[in-house]
């Protein structure tokens, strides 16, 4: 895979992915994704790889939304479809027509409070009811504030980087 080189870039290790697909094993074929503040795409293009239907890579680097469409012509996937845009702004678009099954977000570590982009995510109303979420951080979320439509489903830690997989219904 083609990705650029950027100090908050940071993409997904592999030790990680494997386990975060692991948990997704039964979720990710047919699924419909949003690789949220994409970056490398390597969360988005792993989905694809194993079997989801479609994928909505979202990012306000145009360098990085080049790479990752470079990388869905290179693997002649016409499957993903790259989004040039903050995360802020593709979540207040309106649009029936995008639900999804599984939500991806890694922000750049330090920038972003998870629990905050959550509530953003489920204010968008562009989640299925029974959507996973993923999410990456340098530190723990605060799921106390989030409210009950979310289930924490699974929780690790590796390293410096905590990760979860919520669950959400209405």
């Amino acid at each position: 895979m083609v990705f650029s080189d950027s100090p908050t870039l940071r993409p997904t290790t592999d030790q990680i992915r494997e386990t975060l697909f692991n948990w997704l094993q039964t979720d990710i074929a047919n699924a419909n994704c949003l690789d949220l503040f994409a970056g490398s795409g390597a969360l988005g293009m792993e989905a694809l790889s194993r079997g989801a239907n479609q994928v909505f890579f979202v990012d306000n680097n145009t360098k990085a939304i080049e790479n990752i469409a470079l990388n869905l012509k290179h693997f002649d996937s016409t499957h993903g479809i790259c989004q040039l845009m903050s995360a802020d702004h593709f979540l207040q678009l309106e649009s029936p027509t995008r639900y999804f099954d599984i939500v991806f977000v890694d922000p750049p570590f330090g920038i972003y409070d998870l629990a905050e982009w959550i509530t953003k995510i489920e204010i968008s109303t562009m989640l299925k009811s029974g959507a996973l979420l993923y999410i990456e951080s340098d530190s723990k979320v605060a799921f106390s504030k989030l409210n009950s439509n979310w289930k924490v489903s699974k929780t690790k830690k590796t390293g410096q980087v905590f990760y979860a997989l919520l669950e959400y219904s209405i």
